[in-house]
């Protein structure tokens, strides 16, 4: 082309340099480049393409001297940010690329993306799934998110297991779904669509993923008690929870069991098998604050003061979640003078409760 007098324009250039790319030799790419500034300076400041394409074959070389060196003087739109992002990641300057990220005028699917990757391979969880929460709510960008990185998802849980959550956290079973489907799954993933459907009230599909899950675990358990109470399902749920504590294979029952039983014990107003839960959580040692609470409040919902008042007794840390479940158990069987009673014991024990749900129970009586 030389030789006959013809001069190369962009799309020739463009080819030598995506060319040069493929090649394991920046020596040919920096003699492109000379060639460029030589011959087309005015391509590098008035159309980006070229000039994103000599950035992209720098970072792959990760030469970020020179692919800075261009990124300073080359018209610059959202792909070139892009292409510095990724160079930066390619030489592990992972706080380099989030400067960059920080710093864009504009961002496409492709910036959130990186973003996403780099947090995910600096072992930052935590961010990476601040960043897919803080994005969540917009559908149109999120879903394409979610498609450009079906790797991330197919090799580490975490990731999709947080975007799944927070889908069923807003009911939005559809979207979680998808994410299920090519996501690399674990028995946290299959808790999630579980709970998701029980927030929607879709029992018979939380029933049938919990039948077909690899493997469980406590939680797999609790949230199907806790589902077959809130159904009215009765009998399965105490079937349910002998079936654990019988097998020895199985995994002990929990504070968070017993808690998914409390509203079954309420609704059929069953003393002996809250007693049964009051005796299991004595002999498992459990002190959860607000499992006390719980049984105090479903023991005076049942009438059974008494027993509700010997938990409390019994009880030797005793918090303003606690006190304030007895206060509202007497003021609930219009027992006013034993209210005041706790409520000034508690007054005693503490000069200022710091909340007014404890006033509340009080001044309803």
């Amino acid at each position: 082309m030389h030789n006959q007098q013809v001069s190369p324009d962009s799309l020739t250039l463009l080819a030598i340099v995506q060319l040069c790319s493929t090649v394991l030799d920046c020596r040919m790419i920096k003699q492109a480049h000379g060639f460029i500034i030589r011959h087309n300076l005015v391509q590098l400041n008035s159309e980006p393409t070229l000039g994103n394409a000599v950035i992209d074959a720098y970072t792959r070389h990760c030469n970020m001297y020179y692919a800075l060196k261009v990124f300073e003087v080359v018209k610059r739109n959202v792909v070139t940010y892009n292409s510095i992002i990724s160079g930066y990641m390619m030489c592990g300057l992972y706080d380099e690329a989030h400067s960059v990220f920080n710093n864009m005028p504009e961002k496409d699917i492709t910036s959130w993306n990186l973003m996403i990757r780099l947090y995910s391979e600096s072992g930052c969880h935590d961010k990476a799934i601040s960043l897919l929460r803080r994005i969540i709510k917009d559908e149109e960008m999120f879903e394409p998110i979610i498609r450009h990185n079906l790797v991330q998802l197919n090799s580490e849980p975490t990731l999709g297991n947080a975007v799944i959550d927070a889908y069923t956290r807003h009911c939005n079973m559809y979207y979680a779904l998808k994410v299920f489907e090519v996501v690399k799954r674990n028995v946290v993933t299959y808790n999630s669509i579980i709970s998701g459907y029980m927030m929607c009230g879709l029992y018979d599909e939380a029933h049938s993923v919990f039948n077909n899950m690899p493997e469980k675990d406590i939680t797999s358990w609790n949230l199907m008690i806790r589902l077959y109470s809130e159904s009215g399902c009765h009998d399965k749920a105490i079937s349910l929870l002998r079936r654990i504590i019988k097998d020895e294979e199985m995994f002990e029952p929990d504070s968070l069991t017993v808690m998914s039983l409390l509203p079954l014990c309420s609704q059929m107003a069953s003393v002996h098998l809250l007693r049964q839960c009051h005796g299991y959580v004595v002999r498992a040692c459990f002190t959860d604050p607000y499992l006390i609470a719980a049984m105090l409040d479903v023991y005076s919902k049942c009438g059974s003061i008494n027993y509700a008042y010997k938990l409390f007794k019994s009880t030797n840390m005793k918090d303003l979640v606690i006190f304030t479940a007895m206060i509202g158990g007497y003021a609930m069987n219009g027992m006013a003078k034993d209210s005041i009673t706790i409520f000034t014991e508690m007054l005693a024990a503490w000069f200022k409760t710091g909340s007014c749900h404890t006033y509340n129970s009080s001044i309803g009586l």
